[in-house]
């Protein structure tokens, strides 16, 4: 049986997938749509963070200072590298 703080996570996970658009979603949107408790929200996304590259972005909105989350797309930890070995000076080369 998942423990409230994994299922919370999980449904946060989805919502976070599924809305990653733009600039992302508020920490409100997320705890209504997930069904979980706004005050958790927070948490649960410091707690992704372990497995996930979230980008969290602070905003004024109506003189309130909100939170909007989405997931970072990257190739920071891609082991393939951007430029092709061919294109690479041989003194960027890994040396074994």
């Amino acid at each position: 049986m998942a423990t409230p703080r994994k299922s919370q996570m999980k449904k946060i996970e989805n919502v976070l997938r599924k809305y990653n658009t733009g600039a992302g979603i508020t920490a409100d949107r997320v705890a209504k749509i997930a069904r979980v408790p706004r005050e958790n929200v927070g948490k649960r996304v410091y707690d992704l963070r372990e497995f996930y590259s979230i980008y969290t972005n602070y905003r004024n909105v109506a003189g309130k200072r909100t939170a909007f989350y989405r997931f970072e797309i990257g190739r920071a930890h891609v082991w393939t590298p951007v430029t092709s070995l061919s294109r690479m000076p041989s003194s960027a080369w890994k040396k074994k």
